[in-house]
């Protein structure tokens, strides 16, 4: 009986993710992205904030 080449190397190709998954992978990303402009904003006000006051 030969091996299977396809459970050669198990782990490895193409990561099986259901759509739930893939929904929290996406709103994770989304969130991390908001934080930094979040971050970046709070950082712009305090730089115009003090030149106008």
């Amino acid at each position: 009986m030969e091996p299977d080449p396809a459970d050669s190397f198990p782990g490895k190709g193409v990561e099986k993710v259901t759509p739930e998954q893939a929904e929290l992978r996406r709103l994770k990303n989304e969130l991390a992205e908001t934080r930094m402009e979040r971050d970046i904003l709070k950082k712009a006000i305090g730089i115009f904030g003090k030149t106008s006051g």
